[in-house]
């Protein structure tokens, strides 16, 4: 198990709790990415590619390979397992449906072990996506053309999760799936909320912004259309993108929730930081590699959030 990122919930990578290192641009193309955020992006792709190595020297050190590699983020939101190895391509990469921004979308990748490894090398494809000539590129772009240079065919699937987030998204295509509803369990963004209807066209407030969140609709279907975009049923609604978790989500977190869901809910909103801290490093002790912040300052962000939710966010 390689966990890799910031903890979103908390955002461990901000510069108030850890200062990363930053990247020197000019050893990468970075004329190859189109980000808010080149520094980002690159030290998103450099953590990805750092799975692919300790794998791979895990590997060594105990003197066997891997037949699989499934990679995923610590913010996602399964409502199923995910699919059987029995039932995927050994020759593909799988990756979902949802949310593919113009390429692939590059919150879920599973494969044999020299396919995934392949796909895993975010950072180093950079020089390879220059040589062809391609600029400009989101993660999303940049994952669909690696492939394609690698000759590592995707298949894009329906799976059965979503990635839960606080944020707030204004700009253009973004979309909020309720949870736990159809539209969700195909790799898009979610949150427990009250939907609102989901209008065929955009608001005046959206037009007036450039925000178009409801670019594509599935009216039926969702799953076997959600390649042509955000997949958000009509008969779903979505969440107000303009808000973070609406007072109450608890409650509408609770409906449909399973027991193991329900307790542990109950534990998170009365750990301490003393316990909490005292967990994380039962954790860290466990790990064969732990490079991320210490136990005080990820649980110092925790109290700092009330009724579930993050002031910092």
């Amino acid at each position: 198990m390689c966990l890799i990122g910031g903890a979103r919930h908390f955002e461990l990578t901000a510069a108030s709790l850890k200062r990363q290192a930053r990247i020197n641009e000019t050893h990468f193309p970075t004329h190859v990415l189109a980000v808010p955020s080149v520094q980002g992006q690159l030290h998103q792709f450099f953590k990805i590619e750092q799975c692919a190595a300790a794998i791979t020297s895990f590997e060594r050190k105990h003197g066997f390979k891997y037949v699989w590699i499934l990679w995923t983020r610590l913010d996602t939101y399964w409502t199923a397992p995910p699919p059987p190895l029995h039932s995927l391509n050994p020759t593909a990469y799988v990756v979902p449906c949802g949310s593919p921004w113009g390429g692939l979308n590059d919150r879920f990748g599973m494969a044999c072990r020299d396919i995934a490894l392949g796909a895993l090398k975010r950072l180093s494809s950079l020089q390879q996506l220059a040589q062809a000539n391609l600029s400009r590129l989101n993660g999303e772009k940049a994952l669909q053309h690696q492939l394609r240079l690698q000759g590592i065919t995707a298949t894009p699937s329906p799976l059965p999760f979503c990635v839960l987030s606080f944020r707030r998204k204004l700009f253009n295509g973004y979309v909020f799936a309720p949870l736990r509803s159809a539209s969700a369990a195909v790799g898009v963004s979610c949150r427990p909320c009250h939907p609102m209807p989901a209008p065929v066209r955009a608001s005046r407030k959206e037009q007036a912004t450039g925000n178009r969140t409801m670019g594509h609709i599935c009216r039926d279907g969702c799953a076997a259309k959600c390649m042509t975009g955000n997949p958000i049923r009509t008969s779903d609604g979505r969440c107000n993108p303009w808000r973070g978790y609406e007072p109450g989500w608890q409650q509408i977190f609770l409906k449909g929730a399973s027991d193991e869901e329900r307790d542990t809910l109950e534990y998170a909103s009365q750990l301490i930081r003393k316990r909490c801290e005292e967990e994380w490093e039962r954790w860290r002790k466990t790990a064969l590699v732990w490079d991320c912040p210490s136990a005080r300052d990820i649980c110092g962000a925790a109290s700092a959030c009330t009724k579930g939710i993050c002031k910092m966010l």
